[in-house]
């Protein structure tokens, strides 16, 4: 699948190309599955988290000695100082790498939405029937600083000089076509 669409620019892989319903299908059934592993591993890294804070028997001793105490069955950060380092430093890697990384899996899968341009212009009749049209002054200043475009009377003359070869569409046509 990957060699039939390639990567984009940004060294995206696209993996479907295809209708918005079935693209927005798609995207779900990802979603769910990467949100459905991600949240396993959150929960396996929270077991971790809680078997590596817990104290074991000798520090509970210890502490017992040293007439403190240490907190049992709950995530405490009163028992980081009274765990062995490997364990804290561990403790820390999943706390800080947890969250971050469920967040960063829903990144992974995304849709994109093309869209088209287009050009709407409201002209008189005689734009059509015409041997030649000239833009009015009034466009020819004013609708370049509107549309934020220089090309805008190029479309338009486009629009004239290709009018004949457009299929006018019925309304629910019109909108079946664009999506």
């Amino acid at each position: 699948m990957l060699a039939k669409y390639g990567t984009d620019n940004a060294g995206s892989v696209v993996v479907y190309k295809g209708q918005c319903k079935k693209t927005q299908k798609y995207s779900l059934c990802l979603h769910f599955a990467i949100n459905a592993i991600s949240t396993g591993l959150l929960a396996a890294g929270n077991c971790t988290m809680q078997a590596l804070i817990s104290s074991t028997k000798g520090e509970i001793n210890k502490s017992h000695k040293n007439n403190d105490w240490v907190e049992i069955g709950v995530i405490s950060f009163r028992n980081l100082r009274r765990i062995s380092m490997d364990r804290v430093v561990l403790w820390w890697l999943l706390a800080l790498s947890s969250v971050p990384l469920h967040l960063r899996f829903n990144s992974v899968v995304f849709t994109t939405v093309a869209t088209n341009a287009y050009t709407g212009v409201v002209t008189p009749e005689s734009f059509l029937v015409q041997p030649s049209y000239t833009m009015p002054d009034e466009c020819t200043y004013g609708c370049n600083s509107v549309f934020g475009s220089s090309t805008f009377n190029d479309r338009v003359k486009y629009i004239y000089t290709h009018a004949n070869s457009f299929k006018q569409l019925e309304k629910v046509d019109g909108i079946r076509a664009c999506g």
